[in-house]
């Protein structure tokens, strides 16, 4: 049980650490709704086809999070999360 709640804790600490990085930013829609709701939606999508390696869930989480920040650190490194897995590229341009 302490595992799935770690996992749960580092995903939505991903979370956490997307929405404040896009706090002040808002989408082009007609709505101009909070921006958070792209990385939310992509990481759902994700989950929605199968996918529930929570590496792979905070990528999508985050996957703006880096070309939006003004610091120089990852977001990893700032989530402190374990030493990564291997890469694996995500292309959501599809999405």
């Amino acid at each position: 049980m302490t595992g799935e709640r770690s996992v749960a804790a580092t995903i939505l600490g991903a979370a956490l650490f997307a929405a404040e990085k896009h706090s002040t930013q808002r989408r082009k829609d007609a709505a101009a709704s909070p921006y958070i709701t792209h990385p939310v939606a992509v990481a759902e999508v994700v989950a929605r086809h199968g996918v529930s390696d929570p590496v792979v869930l905070q990528a999508a989480l985050l996957h703006a999070a880096r070309a939006n920040s003004t610091k120089t650190n990852s977001p990893w490194t700032a989530l402190q999360s374990p030493p990564p897995r291997p890469r694996a590229h995500i292309n959501c341009s599809m999405l």
